[in-house]
């Protein structure tokens, strides 16, 4: 496993990476933006989002307006954004700009190497305390990131898989196995598995796996929607706790829905020790869905819509 250095970006300079004191909550939400390409066109664009396709500078800041004011209303209570198809810092910077570092999001930054037109980015709240991407062979890069808040360490681990568009369970196996790597050398601390999975923790592959099937026994990951079962390499999943239902998916593909985007914790979690998992929602905000509540992802074509996938937020007390 490599690690990189990791630049953070700040939007305002000068600003103190001191903990603020006493903090009660601390939210974090996964959304995946949908080929959030900036204006610049450097020949990575896919079709539809090039300069030659009518994806011009009106267009994209069209699109960073009607996208910072619906994560203002609708996103804005959140602590940490993880943001998964960002083209560059710079649509992170122009979403700031917009109206987000109103609501207090003043750091900034995204997890690329270069290898790929589109990455995971993240905006917060909190200075985070330390900043590694993380990289195993081939595999997407994994962004890590900790924060220390009332003393107590928080780490979130984030990832846009492999799409599932050839399969791809072998790779997601590598990426998912990255993960687990990390979060292992985290133990003690309450660990956030966050991200696109393109893996619906419902249904097993090789990699992410339910804890009752039998694929488990090999899976890097293996997941849980009973807090009691959260062990080394257990982790908790919304998507299973059937006692708190949180909503039918996150993706909706040829009219199913599926659990892509998720926020898995660690067993530290539920320890009644420092800070502790409370609530979990899916966000359905009115410009982001139809009239039968399904995502509309944006047209570069008609300037509207805003992703195919729908913001997942979970949110942690300090006991």
């Amino acid at each position: 496993m490599r690690k990189f250095f990791f630049v953070l970006f700040l939007f305002v300079l000068f600003v103190s990476c001191v903990p603020e004191q006493s903090i009660r909550s601390f939210s974090v939400v996964t959304w995946n933006c949908y080929l959030f390409f900036d204006s610049r066109d450097d020949g990575n664009e896919y079709s539809g989002f090039k300069a030659k396709d009518g994806y011009n500078d009106a267009v994209y800041k069209k699109r960073i307006k009607d996208v910072a004011i619906m994560m203002s209303k609708n996103l804005g209570d959140a602590d940490l954004i993880v943001l998964e198809e960002v083209e560059s810092n710079v649509v992170l910077f122009d979403l700031l700009e917009a109206g987000l570092k109103k609501k207090g999001f003043l750091y900034y930054g995204i997890a690329s190497d270069g290898s790929s037109p589109l990455s995971v980015g993240f905006i917060s709240k909190y200075c985070p305390d330390d900043i590694t991407l993380n990289k195993a062979g081939s595999t997407r890069l994994v962004l890590e990131l900790s924060f220390e808040l009332n003393g107590d360490m928080i780490a979130v681990i984030a990832i846009h898989a492999t799409s599932r568009l050839n399969g791809g369970e072998s790779e997601r196996f590598e990426e998912f196995s990255l993960m687990r790597s990390i979060a292992d050398e985290n133990e003690g601390k309450v660990v956030l598995l966050c991200g696109d999975f393109n893996t619906d923790p419902r249904y097993s592959e090789s990699g992410l796996a339910y804890i009752k099937d039998p694929i488990s026994i090999n899976a890097p990951l293996v997941v849980t929607g009973d807090p009691g079962e959260c062990s080394s390499g257990i982790y908790f999943s919304q998507a299973l706790d059937y006692m708190n239902d949180i909503g039918k998916g996150t993706y909706l593909y040829d009219g199913e829905w599926f659990f892509y985007d998720n926020i898995f914790l660690s067993k530290e979690a539920f320890d009644l020790i420092g800070w502790e998992y409370s609530t979990s929602n899916i966000i359905k905000p009115y410009e982001s869905v139809d009239l039968n509540g399904n995502p509309l992802k944006f047209d570069p074509s008609t300037s509207r819509g805003m992703s195919d996938h729908l913001p997942l937020k979970c949110t942690l007390l300090y006991n």
